[in-house]
């Protein structure tokens, strides 16, 4: 697992999600990111969500959290972080809602 192989499979997601849901607007799009990561296995299970964070390696367990200003309570948590920092980093979400 790259960071590179991750931008890949999360734009592929996303993707996805905009031809399924037929979205028009970013705020949707938005709301549904933030689902498909909430519910993303590397999210839900600690091993994953630790193998992930060392990966994308933005944030760790001692870090605090962007969205929240408060202390990661768990693996999960570091892990949503990491996966949302690096979408909105690193995938131009403009350019696949107008594709």
């Amino acid at each position: 697992m790259t960071n590179t192989n991750l931008i890949n499979d999360y734009t592929e997601q996303i993707k996805e999600l905009i031809l399924h849901n037929e979205i028009n607007d970013i705020d949707t799009l938005n709301d549904l990111i933030f689902e498909m990561i909430d519910s993303d296995e590397n999210v839900i299970y600690t091993y994953k969500a630790k193998q992930i964070s060392e990966t994308i390696c933005q944030y760790d367990a001692f870090d605090t959290s962007y969205i929240t200003g408060e202390r990661f309570e768990n693996w999960s948590q570091v892990a949503f972080e990491n996966i949302y920092h690096l979408i909105y980093n690193e995938i131009d979400l403009e350019s696949l809602l107008n594709a």
